[in-house]
Formats: C-alpha cells, sequence, structure tokens
C-alpha cells in the first residue's frame, strides 16, 4: 500500500550540496525580505536584539505576501515588529543569505534592503521577535553585536554617504 502522508513529506525536504556539504531544508525556493535601515530625526539609527538571529543586533523586516508592493511590505514588517510608521523609504541594495547558521533556521534569503526615516520614534512596542531596541548613532553601531548582514548594510550605507 503506497504511504502517501510519507512521500508528500518526503517531496517538501530538498537536498542541496553547497560546498561539499549536504544541506537539507524545507524550502523550494528563496525567502525574499524586506528590512529597511530606519533613521530617527537625530540621524539616529533603530536596531533590535533578535533570538531569531542567535540575540544579535539586526534591522527588522519580514516577508513580502503575495500582491504586496516592497514598500507596502517594508511598512507592514516594521509596524508590526516596532510599531513604528515609515517615511522616506528608499533603496539600498540587495544582499543574500544561502544557509547561513547566524539565523536560527538553514534558510535562503534575498534581503531587499532599503532606508527610511521613523515618523513616530518614541512609539516604539516590539512584538515578539526583538528582546530590546535601541537608537544608535552609526559609530556606536560599531561597538555592537551586530549580525553580519546588517553590518554589510551600515558600512555600505556610510560608505554611500561619505561620498
Amino acid at each position: 500500500m503506497i504511504n502517501l502522508k510519507r512521500i508528500i513529506k518526503t517531496t517538501r525536504i530538498i537536498k542541496k550540496k553547497r560546498n561539499g556539504n549536504l544541506m537539507t531544508t524545507e524550502q523550494t525556493r528563496p525567502t525574499v525580505t524586506v528590512g529597511p535601515l530606519i533613521f530617527n530625526k537625530d540621524g539616529k539609527l533603530f536596531l533590535m536584539q533578535s533570538p531569531k538571529w542567535h540575540n544579535k543586533w539586526v534591522i527588522p523586516g519580514g516577508k513580502i505576501e503575495l500582491g504586496e508592493t516592497m514598500e507596502h511590505a517594508t511598512k507592514r514588517e516594521i509596524k508590526e515588529e516596532t510599531n513604528l510608521d515609515l517615511e522616506d523609504i528608499q533603496f539600498l541594495t540587495v544582499l543574500e543569505n544561502i544557509f547561513d547558521p547566524v539565523f536560527i533556521k538553514k534558510k535562503h534569503f534575498i534581503h531587499l534592503n532599503f532606508t527610511a526615516k521613523a515618523k513616530n520614534p518614541n512609539a516604539v512596542i516590539l512584538n515578539d521577535e526583538a528582546t530590546a531596541y535601541k537608537w544608535v548613532t552609526l559609530k556606536e553601531a560599531e561597538t555592537m553585536d551586530i549580525e553580519p548582514y546588517t553590518k554589510k548594510l551600515i558600512a555600505l550605507y556610510k560608505k554611500q554617504n561619505e561620498e
């Protein structure tokens, strides 16, 4: 007798080779996410501490829903995670994360990154995706335990704004 449940479960697991290692994931394609560097009126950057990133400091963000624009997804995700309202959203860059252990699960992400300004920087209410937050200068951010993709993003932003 054919075990249909087992076949369905097995077909969801995809095995991939990366650097000679067999990787197992339930993803069938990369997850596209949005995330902005958010600044307040004093030019300070919003960072939050996230268990999903091994309690490192990160920028907020999340997945784009089907039929949703990047801008709407950015506003929605930031509102859900921080209660912040955004304005002046500008595209910054694309970063890719393929099964990097810095995230708690084996995932392939394509991160669409932006800069934005917080309309209501004093209204922060974190959801369960973060345990703490800070508004910091870019100089202060250099001394923090920040996950590597956010570090790359900050470095790129600084480089683009020095010119």
